[in-house]
């Protein structure tokens, strides 16, 4: 223990000489779960909130489903298919929206990877499957606000734990952790007008082709698919940049495009190295979920371990951006 204590102490006052060799991929790492090891209870908030999903009320979007595949169905045989495909979805729990899931970050969750009928071999789950399809897109609306203020204020925290940025308070301080939420909004505004504004004019040909009877989606999508890995590579740190310097989204993301061009090899190793443990390691523990016991202690190794890269996410990120001269809240507050 008294290893990570040493550890943690360093991460959270680092070398900022510019002479000074920033830790390695590995290394820092190594840094985000000796963080974690010393203040491990800030994964109780994912454990919990896995918990919820599993065992609490559900609200499935049958309702919506139903009524959106009413719809399309009036539409010929492509609307059939496109009914027969909605209705795959009407056992989607609409509340898994509270864990905030954006394409750079996601809370850490396990339930949220299972499907319905996993969780029925268990019996403990409550259903709501007939409420009005208006009050179920209120509830997903209502459900995706509240995910992204647990998610800000959870940031917060492992901002702090990793950095030491802040206090503890600062997640239940209204003023603050609201703050931090609207910069995620914000942030997420930001990179769907972004991806917009890029794929506009291959949205257009795509239409004008298929008024002219041409099929070029397959060939929209494919070429769609290069903006879209930029954008991840280069603001793959934007959302810990809003935890950590406290800025907003537009600020968050031109922080994360420096960090990345100016250290492009070792953000992409570290950004390949945190896509395989975050992503890889969710539907490795599927093969505990076959029991309550295996599916709580999926649960918690999830948490760990999701919650120890989003760590070293936050130091990577920081060690450089610092480097760099870009904002750095924990070194002027």
């Amino acid at each position: 223990m008294e290893r990570f204590r040493r550890a943690d102490e360093y991460a959270r006052h680092p070398q900022t000489r510019n002479d000074t060799p920033l830790p390695g991929v590995i290394d820092t790492i190594g840094l985000g779960y000796a963080a974690l090891m010393v203040k491990p209870l800030i994964v109780l908030p994912p454990i919990l909130l896995d918990l919820y999903l599993w065992l609490g009320m559900r609200v499935t979007a049958r309702p919506l489903t139903l009524e959106a595949a009413a719809w399309f169905r009036d539409e010929g045989a492509d609307g059939r298919a496109i009914a027969s495909d909605l209705e795959r979805f009407e056992r989607t729990n609409v509340l898994e929206l509270l864990s905030l899931r954006l394409p750079t970050f996601r809370m850490p969750t396990v339930v949220a990877n299972l499907d319905a009928a996993r969780l029925d071999r268990f019996g403990l789950t409550f259903e709501l499957t007939s409420l009005p399809w208006w009050l179920v897109v209120a509830i997903s609306i209502v459900a995706f606000a509240v995910g992204i203020i647990l998610g800000a204020g959870w940031l917060l925290a492992v901002a702090w734990v990793a950095t030491g940025v802040g206090t503890l308070r600062d997640v239940v301080r209204p003023r603050v952790m609201l703050g931090r939420a609207l910069a995620i909004g914000g942030w997420i505004a930001a990179v769907l007008g972004l991806f917009l504004l890029v794929s506009s004019p291959f949205i257009a040909g795509l239409v004008f082709g298929a008024m002219l009877g041409l099929n070029g989606l397959g060939l929209i999508i494919l070429i769609l698919l290069f903006p879209a890995a930029w954008g991840y590579m280069f603001f793959f740190f934007s959302v810990q940049a809003i935890a950590v310097d406290r800025i907003g989204a537009f600020a968050a993301l031109r922080a994360s495009y420096k960090v990345v061009r100016g250290y492009f090899w070792q953000s992409t190793r570290f950004i390949i190295l945190s896509l395989t443990i975050t992503t890889g390691f969710p539907f490795a523990l599927r093969v505990f979920t076959s029991n309550p016991a295996g599916l709580t202690l999926a649960i918690v190794l999830n948490a760990f371990i999701a919650s120890g890269m989003i760590a070293a996410a936050m130091l990577f990120y920081r060690d450089r951006a610092r480097r760099l001269g870009l904002p750095a809240y924990a070194a002027e507050r």
